[in-house]
This record gives C-alpha cells, structure tokens and sequence, in this order.
C-alpha cells in the first residue's frame, strides 16, 4: 500500500465515530417518529429512548454499517488512485514513444546524410534533410529530454 493511500485510509478510519454517531441520530429519529405514528402522535419518553440506544448497541448493527460504509469509502479511494496512477502512465509512455520517434527520426536523417556524403548513395535529397524543420525537430527533442531529466528528478526527489 502506497504512503498516500496509507495517509488517506487513516484519515477516513478517524470519520467513524462520527458516521457511527449519525447513523445513530437518523435511527433514533427513524425511531421517534414510528413511535409517535404508532401511539398517536406521542414522542417516546428518554427511558424508551435509551432502552433503544442499548439495542442498537447491543446489535452491532450501526457499527456494521458504519464500517460498510468506510469500507466502500476506503475502495472509492483505491480506485480512484489506481485510475490517476493509470492516467499518469500513460501519459508517461505516451512522452517517451513521442520522444522515441523524434530521435529515432534525426537519426535516420543523419545516416541517410551520411550514407549522401560518405559513398555517395543518394536516397533522399540532401536539401529535403537539411532543413528548418529538421533543426526545429532536433531542438525538440534536446528539450523535452531535458525536460523529462528534470522532471524525473524532481519528482524522484518529492518521494
């Protein structure tokens, strides 16, 4: 279990008493008014109240249900770190296959220029190679590697 998930089920586990608590305010008040459609209007004296309380103690019923619902709160929040960490993945493979293609791209330009001048096998023009856009692709790249250097250790040094 990553720290974050860690840190955020420990805060959710500190909300039970106070789920427990309004899980036993709205069956007390579910109470109340069965009592008073039952007796004709009459509220039910604190005696009959507490008797009620001790039930719903002595049943464990809130606090199985207080737990259902920190249960599903706990698996909200796994999924919905597993979907942002699935997001961020991509996102990552994404960068380094666009990064990939560039250099991958220069390359191929530079030994096709090579293969130009070196033994005179010309496949493409040299003009077609040497380029503006040639020279704009290849300051792509020398930043986003940078960038992505940067950005890795940045964010190796945030862990």
């Amino acid at each position: 279990m990553n720290p974050e998930l860690k840190e955020l089920v420990s805060k959710v586990k500190e909300l039970r008493p106070y789920i427990v608590k309004k899980l036993q305010d709205e069956s007390i008040e579910a109470y109340k008014k069965c009592y008073s459609d039952n007796h004709k209007g009459k509220l039910p004296n604190e005696t009959k109240i507490n008797e009620f309380i001790q039930q719903l103690i002595a049943k464990g019923q809130i606090v199985e249900q207080a737990n259902a619902i920190i249960k599903e709160l706990i698996e909200d929040i796994e999924k919905t770190i597993a979907k942002e960490s699935k997001k961020k993945k991509y996102k990552i493979v994404v960068r380094d296959i666009t990064i990939l293609l560039l250099e991958l791209s220069l390359v191929l330009s530079y030994i096709i220029l090579f293969l130009n001048e070196k033994f005179k096998i010309e496949i493409i023009k040299k003009d077609i190679l040497l380029n503006d856009y040639t020279c704009f692709q290849a300051i792509v790249v020398v930043i986003l590697l940078v960038g992505s250097y940067f950005g890795k250790l940045f964010s190796s040094k945030q862990e």
